[in-house]
């Protein structure tokens, strides 16, 4: 069984069930795929009495196969909801990725296929909370539900509380997808925080402010290019405020506009690479 105590995160059930089956070695599945099958039964929104006969179905009835099924059943809801933490972080992580571009410039391009998994992807993300809104309400229908564990704003709080400290010692550049995986796998390590940080107790949380550090003297990288070098057929790609390329592009210029060869451009997200692939 599991302790009350116990963080239930999407690695618990992946523990759970190499646990299982370690004292099963007839299994027909490995721990990762009976994993994989146990959460998509949690994640329907079948009551406690068809999800348990389900899993009955599939592992057998014996002691320790009864002891797991519902040491799994009394934590459905944790596993659920950090299934969807999950899902939301990646898709907010999408979301603020196409925001940057768009920050970039006018033109997003993106693949037929790249649109219909992004739908599908926040399809999927309605579909599981509206699960996880029946399995809340019938685990309180059936007296099931935990202190706690009422709604998913409450477990929203609560995950939020578990992991503040990885999201901040991850960096702004972390997305927080990162930064649970990190800490919900035990690779985070702690790092002092800064001496001019500025602390604050929060009712929630402690906020921690460091000030960002100063900036060292840029080298000089070449002249920027005007956008008025470009063709006018080329020059309507780019917005009217933008009028010189920025240094980056300015520096591959001469390759991406005037010849016809092959180019590899690596820079960080929001440096302008979309710009470049519209410049050959």
């Amino acid at each position: 069984g599991v302790g009350g105590e116990e963080v239930v995160d999407e690695f618990w059930l992946v523990s759970q069930c190499q646990k299982y089956v370690s004292v099963h070695p007839s299994s027909i599945f490995s721990g990762g795929e009976l994993s994989m099958t146990v959460e998509n039964l949690l994640e329907s929104n079948q009551s406690y009495t068809h999800t348990k006969g389900a899993l009955m179905d599939l592992l057998g009835a014996d002691d320790t196969t009864l002891k797991f099924i519902e040491t799994v059943l009394d934590h459905r809801v944790e596993v659920v909801h950090a299934r969807l933490a999950i899902m939301e972080a990646d898709v907010d992580a999408e979301i603020k990725e196409q925001q940057q571009m768009q920050g970039n410039t006018e033109f997003i391009i993106s693949s037929r296929k790249e649109k219909e998994l992004s739908r599908n992807r926040q399809k999927a993300l309605r579909k599981l909370r509206t699960n996880l809104e029946k399995i809340i309400q019938m685990e309180k229908d059936s007296g099931r539900s935990k202190k706690g564990k009422q709604s998913i704003q409450q477990l929203d709080l609560e995950r939020m509380k578990r992991f503040h400290e990885a999201q901040l010692m991850a960096g702004p550049d972390m997305t927080l997808r990162a930064a649970v995986d990190r800490n919900e796998s035990g690779r985070l390590n702690s790092s002092p925080i800064p001496a001019n940080a500025i602390q604050k107790d929060k009712e929630t949380h402690k906020e921690i402010r460091v000030p960002a550090p100063e900036r060292a003297e840029s080298k000089d990288l070449g002249e920027r290019i005007p956008i008025t070098v470009l063709d006018d057929f080329a020059q309507a790609a780019f917005p009217p405020y933008i009028t010189h390329l920025n240094r980056m592009q300015s520096k591959v210029f001469d390759s991406a506009y005037n010849t016809n060869e092959n180019l590899l451009v690596a820079a960080p997200t929001g440096a302008g690479k979309t710009n470049v692939a519209l410049l050959t």
